[in-house]
């Protein structure tokens, strides 16, 4: 008896008996080789290979035929999203930085930038929950997208309130000593 070796994609598999080629997915197109061919041929080749190839008296159970491909799906036929985008609170991140950064630029920096960058990042994580279809986490970094970008955007204006209350104080001061320093002279 003669033992036949399959080549499936590129990749030799065997050796069977001829009652097994069938279970290994041959069929008459299929390319097989035993021990006196000088190359692989098809199947349908070999005479002693057809009562194994399309019959139905082979060992092992009937395939079923393969079932038709499903429909893909269109745009059109895609259920829409009846959950809304998340609100950006992406503005309110960067003009808070650059609100803090400004005036007092250490200080900006050190008070500003950590929580607009904080901001940015949950934003970034709650457009991404949107897309992926995972609303509950969405929901989680969109809510911290807006503490930490209005945060951020609080501190930026707040840093500019001290900014003009320190500029309004030392003037006013100079502007008080200033008629003190003309009687002097």
């Amino acid at each position: 008896m003669s033992y036949y070796f399959v080549n499936t994609e590129n990749k030799q598999e065997g050796p069977f008996l001829p009652e097994e080629l069938t279970a290994h997915g041959v069929n008459a197109n299929s390319f097989v080789w035993r021990e006196g061919l000088t190359e692989w041929v098809k199947a349908s080749d070999l005479p002693e290979l057809e009562p194994y190839l399309n019959s139905g008296s082979s060992s092992g159970p009937a395939v079923p035929p393969i079932p038709p491909a499903a429909k893909a799906q269109t745009v059109e036929d895609a259920p829409v999203c009846d959950v809304p985008k998340p609100k950006s609170y992406m503005v309110s991140a960067i003009v808070g930085m650059v609100l803090g950064v400004v005036p007092m630029y250490y200080i900006g920096i050190l008070l500003t930038l950590p929580f607009g960058v904080a901001g940015l990042i949950y934003e970034d994580r709650a457009q991404t929950a949107w897309r992926d279809k995972r609303y509950a986490d969405m929901e989680s970094a969109a809510s911290k997208a807006r503490i930490f970008s209005l945060t951020a955007l609080f501190v930026g204006i707040g840093l500019w309130a001290v900014l003009l209350f320190i500029l309004l104080f030392f003037v006013g001061s100079i502007a008080a000593f200033v008629p003190f320093l003309f009687d002097i002279f």
